[in-house]
């Protein structure tokens, strides 16, 4: 039998040694970097599968797998501690379908071309005003932003966009015009509007991010789906590492993980875990800034809610800040420090010799 793994970077088949004769065998798997679960599928000769599970795990986590081969010819998987999920037994190419998730390699000595998109919460509270009992301000927290993306310039070919996302219209029972947001997304590429990558000139993004106009998001939960299924559709260059750095407090929807009742009015077309995850099958990495709320109104709940929001949608937990703590060279120091295989919510795991 064979057990789908990676090794040296590439999906390896591991080979597992199970019979009447050989009843049991085991595995040391890795979970990969940003992965939340390890995916086990055992094949026979034949690849037909014969086992199908996951097991949660904490990425960049080593974990001892023990497959036990029964006298009625079933397959039992252990693992000390945890709690094996089993998983409906499908075809190959149904698994590979529905459930399996290729990862995102990073290789840093081969990396010369980047391609940036910006997401601003065109609702958040330091586009709209400057208060001088918060440490910082929306120019100061752009200008990080923007050395930030100024050191990376320095480093590769670089290319920047800007997204910037308020929400979708209210119901029509909403009719303060207060709370009806400026624009959905800007650019709206679904309305005609066109979104451009231009090679990086910190004047010229200077100039658009001033630009962006403050907006009522009506809700707690903004367009940040929306945002993320747009940049699916942008003209990222084929070779180029490709980053996405989201910085504000507003939500995205979740079906998974819904924010308390009262906190959405509208009815949503996009996940926004389904789209960070879409975004990571085309090789996307995503870096969060999470912009703590001025507004003593925002309830506690739901910063917490955002805040945790922002750490899960996070590619990795090194790549999620906060404004306060938001510093150029560290946030440097972190995405230089990747190298191999990011995963995302369950992914095969890498196979390490058992000596």
């Amino acid at each position: 039998m064979k057990l789908l793994t990676y090794k040296n970077q590439a999906l390896f088949e591991h080979p597992i040694l199970l019979d009447q004769e050989n009843p049991k065998d085991q595995v040391i798997l890795h979970c990969l970097l940003g992965a939340t679960a390890i995916h086990l599928v055992l094949l026979d000769d034949n690849n037909e599968v014969q086992l199908h599970a996951e097991i949660l795990a904490e990425d960049d986590e080593e974990l001892l797998i023990e497959f036990i081969y029964q006298e009625d010819h079933q397959i039992e998987v252990t693992c000390e501690g945890r709690q094996v999920y089993l998983l409906s037994i499908e075809t190959l190419e149904k698994i590979n379908q529905y459930y399996t998730i290729n990862p995102i390699l990073i290789n840093q000595q081969n990396s010369s071309l980047l391609d940036i998109v910006l997401i601003i919460d065109g609702t958040n509270h330091l586009l709209k005003a400057t208060n001088e009992k918060y440490p910082i301000t929306w120019q100061q927290l752009h200008e990080k932003v923007q050395e930030f993306i100024a050191q990376l310039a320095n480093k590769f070919s670089t290319r920047v966009g800007i997204l910037a996302f308020a929400d979708q219209e209210p119901p029509e029972h909403i009719r303060a015009d207060a709370l009806k947001p400026l624009y959905h997304l800007k650019p709206d590429i679904k309305k005609g509007e066109e979104f451009s990558f231009i090679p990086f000139n910190q004047k010229q993004l200077e100039q658009q991010i001033q630009q962006i106009q403050s907006s009522s998001g009506c809700d707690y939960i903004d367009a940040v789906a929306d945002a993320f299924e747009a940049c699916q559709h942008f003209n990222w260059r084929q070779k180029a590492r490709r980053l996405i750095i989201l910085m504000g407090d507003s939500p995205g929807h979740s079906i998974l993980h819904p924010i308390a009742k009262g906190g959405d009015i509208n009815i949503r077309k996009y996940d926004v875990e389904v789209e960070a995850l879409k975004l990571h099958q085309q090789k996307i990495e995503i870096i969060t800034l999470y912009i703590q709320p001025l507004d003593k109104k925002v309830r506690l709940d739901v910063i917490n809610y955002s805040q945790k929001q922002y750490k899960k949608l996070a590619s990795l937990p090194c790549y999620t800040f906060q404004d306060i703590d938001f510093e150029a060279d560290i946030a440097i120091n972190e995405l230089e420090k990747i190298e191999g295989l990011i995963g995302r919510n369950a992914m095969f795991g890498e196979i390490i010799d058992i000596e």
